[in-house]
């Protein structure tokens, strides 16, 4: 019914070019048409659009202007999603659950940063330092009582307050 096209590489006397086989051109194709030098021919390529290739570009995908690879792209995107998949903070699907996770392991990790950088200080430490700021203060409110000036009283317990920052301050410059 229908005769199968001929493909041989012998040369075509009309244009004095070789003829290649489908695979043939394919593979030339893949390896001559690899780089392409916008993000709009990247999102054409990739059948995505330019600010999709913009993000990935953000996220870490391989490319520079001027020469994008359409092979390292799609290598890139197949190990980014593969993660994603593993890991539900990557996940493109929401939910109310989904949300708080995400948002749980936001504050972790912001946590984590802020015990990195000597910020954060131990539960116990923290009450030491307001009952010793208690104890100041309780300590002014009785000297008031006994007919002290209550300026002076209260003034006397913010300096010591104010020392009690001090050494807390000095104890995390010595912890760094």
């Amino acid at each position: 019914m229908f005769k199968q096209a001929k493909t041989t590489n012998t040369p075509d006397r009309r244009r004095g070019a070789s003829r290649k086989t489908k695979a043939q051109a394919g593979e030339t194709k893949g390896t001559q048409k690899d780089i392409v030098s916008t993000q709009a021919e990247a999102a054409r390529r990739l059948k995505v659009s330019r600010s999709t290739i913009h993000d990935w570009l953000e996220k870490g995908a391989p490319g520079e202007e001027g020469a994008y690879s359409i092979k390292a792209l799609r290598a890139w995107h197949k190990a980014y999603t593969a993660a994603g998949e593993t890991d539900p903070m990557f996940a493109g699907a929401s939910s109310p659950a989904l949300e708080r996770y995400r948002l749980a392991r936001a504050k972790s990790a912001e946590l984590d940063l802020l015990e990195r950088q000597g910020q954060l200080r131990d539960r116990e430490e923290v009450r030491e330092m307001l009952a010793r700021f208690f104890g100041h203060i309780t300590e002014a409110k009785a000297k008031i009582g006994t007919g002290v000036d209550p300026i002076e009283a209260i003034d006397a317990a913010l300096d010591n307050c104010e020392r009690v920052i001090e050494e807390l301050r000095k104890g995390r410059a010595g912890g760094k």
